[in-house]
Parts: C-alpha cells; sequence; structure tokens
C-alpha cells in the first residue's frame, strides 16, 4: 500500500481552530440525504461548527479552514442485505492526501446504506468536490440477493464490478468504468429487477422489464445522488443508499430478487439470476482520488468522511 503527499504550505493562520473531524450521515438512512437541520444540529459543538451548512438537497458544504494539506479518508457505505441471508457487501474505504484552500468551500456526500429486503439497496458511495472537479469517492457495496447470494464489496479501483449471475441471457449487469454507471441488465422474462449503481458522471437506469410502482435507478451526485426508489409499496425496504445506490428488486411473494448496484465513482451493476431464478447479489462501486491512496478494511455500515489537517 502506498500513499503520496501532494505537499503545500500550511496558511499561519486559519478561519478557525481545526485539527481533525469526522462527517457523517447526520442520523439521516435510505435514499434520502440529511436535512438542512439534521446537518446543523450534529456539528453544533464541534470545531466546524458554523462552518457546514446543508443545501436542501442532503450535501455538506464545508469551508475549509486554512491552505495546506488535509489527509481525507473516505468510506463508502455497505448495501443492504437480501432475503434468506443474502449478506450485503461491504463499502470500499481508502485514504489520500489532498491540497486544499482555505475559505473555499467544498462539497460533501456522505454515503448511506442500503436497506434491506428481500433484494437489497445497494450501499451509497461517499464524495468530496469542488464546484464540478471531483477530489475523492470511495465505493458502496452492493445489495444481497434472495436465497443467500451476497453482494460485492465496493473497490478501491476505479472501476465498479459486476453482478452476480450466471450464462449470457441471466448475468448481472456490468459494472461501470471510467466515472459512468453500471449496467441495469435486463433478465429476460424477469419483470422484478434491480437496478445498478449511480457513478460520477451518470445516473443508472431502469431495466425494461422492471414493473414496480417506482423507477428504482439511482442518481449522481451532480443530479441529487438519491439512491433508488424501492420497489413498491409491498415491499418499500429495498431502496438504494444516497450516494447513488440502485434499488434493490423485488417480488412481493418471493424470496428470488437481486441486489442493486452501488454507487461509487463508477457504479455497480445489477445483480443477475443464478441457474433457476433472479437473485443475485449486486456489483461494488468504483472508487477515486486526486492522489495515490492508501487502503482500509471495508466498511460494513454508513459512510463517513475524516479529514486532517497535516
Amino acid at each position: 500500500m502506498i500513499e503520496s503527499k501532494l505537499r503545500g504550505k500550511n496558511s499561519g493562520g486559519g478561519l478557525y481552530v481545526f485539527t481533525t473531524h469526522t462527517f457523517t450521515t447526520c442520523g439521516s438512512t435510505g435514499r434520502l440525504g440529511p436535512t438542512d437541520t439534521q446537518i446543523t444540529n450534529t456539528y453544533t459543538g464541534t470545531s466546524v461548527a458554523g462552518y457546514v451548512v446543508g443545501n436542501s438537497g442532503g450535501y455538506q458544504l464545508w469551508t475549509a479552514p486554512s491552505t495546506g494539506d488535509y489527509t481525507v479518508k473516505i468510506a463508502g457505505a455497505s448495501g443492504g442485505g437480501g432475503g434468506a441471508g443474502g449478506a450485503a457487501g461491504s463499502g470500499a474505504v481508502i485514504s489520500s492526501t489532498l491540497a486544499l484552500v482555505g475559505g473555499v468551500t467544498y462539497s460533501i456526500l456522505v454515503g448511506q446504506r442500503g436497506l434491506h429486503d428481500l433484494g437489497g439497496g445497494g450501499g451509497g458511495g461517499s464524495f468530496l468536490w469542488q464546484g464540478t472537479n471531483l477530489l475523492t469517492a470511495s465505493a458502496g457495496g452492493g445489495g444481497g440477493g434472495g436465497g443467500g447470494y451476497s453482494g460485492l464489496q465496493g473497490n478501491t479501483g476505479t472501476s465498479g464490478s459486476a453482478g452476480i449471475g450466471t450464462g449470457t441471457a441471466t448475468r448481472g449487469g456490468a459494472g461501470g468504468v471510467n466515472g459512468y454507471a453500471g449496467e441495469t441488465f435486463d433478465n429476460t422474462g424477469n419483470s422484478w429487477d434491480a437496478a445498478a449503481g449511480a457513478g460520477w458522471y451518470s445516473d443508472s437506469t431502469v431495466a425494461a422489464q422492471y414493473s414496480g410502482t417506482h423507477a428504482n435507478n439511482a442518481y449522481r451526485p451532480l443530479n441529487s445522488g438519491l439512491g433508488g426508489l424501492p420497489f413498491n409499496s409491498a415491499k418499500p425496504n429495498n431502496a438504494g443508499g444516497f450516494g447513488g445506490g440502485g434499488g434493490g428488486g423485488g417480488d412481493a411473494n418471493s424470496i428470488y430478487s437481486n441486489g442493486g448496484g452501488g454507487g461509487g465513482y463508477s457504479g455497480g451493476g445489477n445483480g443477475g439470476m443464478d441457474v433457476s431464478e433472479n437473485r443475485g447479489g449486486g456489483g461494488g462501486g468504483g472508487s477515486y482520488s486526486g492522489s495515490a491512496i492508501t487502503t482500509y478494511s471495508p466498511n460494513t455500515f454508513s459512510g463517513y468522511i475524516t479529514i486532517t489537517l497535516i
């Protein structure tokens, strides 16, 4: 494992005293990010109080205290579990050293876990960017499938992974590459497919065979970052996590449901079929940083971003 140092001079002063801080989901769960009130209340009494605000869409807008090098450790969220013991894929965790500018506002999206049901929702990726320039992102894990088929963990590389499936007509969706969403593969003859995870540059799509009451595709960070909607009112608990997690598939009366792909720099593909039914786990998303990275053990919970002034 390696870690590079993008060295610059730290300024002598700063807007406020700052050493390190961990940004969290602020108590929010599911496909929607935290409210402005949740964000304000979470950071009241901390070193960043007054320097983090919401934007009415779940993003956290943080003003850096001073110009210098910062270590950014960033974790994507895990997916949701699937039916009959299908385990959720864990989120990726990486760190890198980035040069930030004092007084500049940076956008933060902390990924939230996919929800658990017969086909689990994909986990949301976590992102740090300025303007439209992505600085670093970590991948969410894939949602678990029915029948005990697990989702795949988020990748520390830039590409997402394919969802689990077998054969040419029953495969999982391909993982996204180069910052794009994973593939939502249409499993012919099946009408309750999950959706792939979104990437930095594109939203994922809804399967042509999807017959749920809600579109379960996921959205990229610059287009709300919302996770995919749950399958239908009978199965409301398989939404994708905030941060571009794909919604899970679901049949209201069956364990044969596939997992959504994880969000990230590139999205994970939706889960496919095994040899008999639709129940594969979703693929994990991909990660990114503008500097070389250090990798850590996968994250089994909601995402977080820890920023430390060097």
